[in-house]
């Protein structure tokens, strides 16, 4: 079993500001949370709906929902490039007093001031998830198999544009 990388010697634990001690103690905290019994019968009903639709299900109409999923990834990946610019980040950075040249520099910044960046994208990506929810919603079964793709798309467009960057 691989090393927990949040688990830090007492000089780096010294070295964290409230702020990051504070996530560090969220993001264990949340780790160890099996989500209770909701949560586990959630689990329980999401893998026997599976395995049923699995075996309902014949090869061909599987393959075909997954060479879907697997070209809307492709598509959503092609469109972040032309979406998301890295200098339009390092703008917004600079305005939160972050001083970065390149992407690698928003390691230095503190997770107070990187949690003030992702948060100007997170009202625009909410908007763009729910958009895109009811669109694939209203597109029926057929736009089922693109959901799950777009709505990875918009997470990780989240993600990238700032949020909690591990520095371990």
């Amino acid at each position: 079993m691989d090393a927990d990388p949040l688990d830090f010697d007492d000089e780096t634990l010294g070295a964290l500001t409230p702020h990051e001690r504070t996530a560090r103690s969220e993001v264990r905290a949340w780790r160890r949370d099996d989500g209770g019994a909701l949560q586990a019968a959630l689990r329980a009903v999401q893998d026997k709906a599976g395995s049923a639709l699995q075996w309902a299900t014949p090869a061909v109409a599987q393959e075909t929902v997954r060479d879907a999923i697997e070209g809307g990834l492709e598509m959503v990946q092609d469109a972040s490039r032309f979406t998301f610019r890295t200098s339009s980040v390092l703008k917004k950075a600079r305005k939160e007093q972050i001083d970065a040249n390149e992407v690698s520099d928003l390691a230095d910044a503190s997770l107070s001031a990187l949690d003030a960046l992702s948060a100007r994208y997170h009202i625009p990506n909410k908007l763009l998830a729910a958009g895109e929810g009811g669109v694939c919603g209203a597109g029926g079964i057929g736009a089922a198999a693109a959901d799950l793709p777009l709505l990875l798309g918009v997470a990780f467009r989240g993600g990238a544009a700032g949020g909690h960057l591990l520095r371990v």
